[in-house]
């Protein structure tokens, strides 16, 4: 009897340890929390916790004005917003809205900066097609001004223009992927020529007498003209490159490339 009476005495114990422990942890993490709301609550109404400073990087240094970036993610001079109520998530959707910004990160840094690091779109080439547009490498459009400064950049032609494209529309036209190509091939001959323009709209045009691809060039501050053929255009540029010696030696020119071992060449 006297051992029973001795497990009651301890499992009594036991439970009521275990009943304090808990009473114990349960009011401390309940204490913090109240602490940490009083702190939250003195802090979202702190001016000294207001936001006052943007601090860019990204890809390109400055790519972008401040100030674009601010009203971008919702910031001003005449719109105090405290840090700790600063949403960077939709801040970061915000900037990635931007046609011109390709990727973002926001992150908020007490007691009053926010720091802002991005990728901008970089232009490969004007799209003709329509006023203030270029494209990128991924083929996605977005406005030229006033983001970016004037760039000796090649200007395309596609063939598109009545179509009504939103900014940030990405082109899927195989029209594309060859001046792509044409740029490409071009820029591997170092000091040769500038790439002008390259005209594509009528690379699959229904009339063989019209299918051509226009490619105007600044070779020696001569202007040369290629037209070159759909399917065999990269065959053709190589052709022009072994004869532009000779070429040099002549004016401005329109050189039609299309026919098999023959090259036109109309001063």
């Amino acid at each position: 009897m006297m051992r029973l009476h001795n497990n009651r005495h301890s499992l009594s114990w036991v439970l009521m340890w275990m009943f304090s422990s808990v009473i114990l942890v349960s009011g401390s993490i309940l204490l913090g929390r109240f602490y940490y709301l009083h702190i939250h609550n003195q802090r979202l109404n702190d001016d000294a916790y207001n936001i006052a400073a943007i601090v860019q990087t990204g890809s390109v240094k400055n790519a972008l004005p401040t100030v674009y970036l601010a009203e971008v993610i919702g910031l001003s001079v005449d719109k105090r917003i405290n840090i700790y109520q600063f949403d960077t998530i939709e801040a970061r959707k915000n900037l990635i809205a931007s046609p011109v910004i390709k990727d973002a990160d926001v992150i908020a840094i007490p007691p009053e900066t926010v720091y802002v690091d991005y990728t901008v779109r970089e232009p490969v080439a004007y799209l003709a097609d329509y006023d203030n547009a270029a494209i990128d490498e991924e083929g996605v459009m977005f406005p030229v001004s006033p983001f970016f400064t004037p760039k000796r950049i090649p200007e395309v032609y596609i063939g598109i223009a009545d179509e009504e494209l939103p900014w940030e529309s990405k082109i899927e036209d195989i029209r594309l992927d060859i001046m792509f190509d044409i740029i490409k091939k071009l820029s591997s001959v170092e000091n040769f020529f500038e790439v002008v323009r390259i005209d594509v709209s009528q690379a699959y045009a229904d009339s063989y007498g019209k299918r051509q691809i226009a490619v105007f060039l600044n070779d020696c501050d001569k202007e040369r003209v290629l037209r070159l053929s759909t399917r065999n255009y990269a065959q053709e540029l190589g052709n022009y490159i072994v004869l532009s010696d000779a070429i040099r030696k002549r004016g401005d020119a329109v050189i039609d490339m299309r026919i098999s071992q023959l090259a036109f060449i109309l001063d």
